[in-house]
């Protein structure tokens, strides 16, 4: 939509996105719809709606993971390698790993995983993690934490959202 503010006139464009955009390249955009419109002065809001895309096989934090057309060794590599660093990562103190994608890289394997706790994760703790999955699987592996400190607490410990959600639609009757 097109908005006349006292700076002059604004468009507003909404965008569903699973990450914000860069200002600069709103920037880029802006100055191609100046030229585009002829007028120096317009101004662009860029609107996000975040957006989380999930398969069967969870949250889609590599789209190769989920999407690539993978022989089904590699893709069977690539979950002992997602087993491994989630064994590792729920192993250090009240960290949960919802969700793990890896993909083969070309020195090795490199993961993304969201994860989450009462802390968020340190660099050194994914240092460790990956030394030891790296030894584990034979095969270097990086990863790159989306860490969060979104967890329920409760007077027993520490749970992450999902695995109370779950708990939760377990324990609902079933619909008559």
């Amino acid at each position: 939509s097109l908005a006349e503010m006292p700076i002059g006139p604004v468009l507003i464009v909404s965008i569903q996105s699973s990450r914000e955009p860069a200002a600069e390249s709103i920037e880029d955009v802006q100055e191609m719809i100046r030229e585009r419109v002829g007028n120096p002065d317009i101004m662009l809001v860029v609107r996000t709606v975040a957006s989380t895309d999930v398969t069967a096989s969870g949250r889609v934090l590599f789209g190769a993971a989920h999407f690539a057309d993978l022989p089904l060794d590699e893709r069977a590599q690539a979950n002992v390698v997602e087993g491994h660093l989630k064994e590792q990562i729920e192993m250090t103190s009240s960290f949960f790993a919802p969700f793990i994608d890896a993909v083969r890289s070309r020195e090795g394997w490199i993961a993304r995983a969201e994860i989450v706790g009462p802390t968020v994760i340190s660099p050194e703790t994914i240092g460790e993690i990956e030394r030891k999955v790296t030894k584990t699987v034979g095969a270097p592996v990086t990863l790159h934490a989306l860490a969060s400190t979104k967890v329920i607490v409760t007077r027993a410990g520490y749970e992450s959202v999902q695995a109370r959600t779950a708990e939760e639609s377990e324990e609902r009757p079933a619909e008559q």
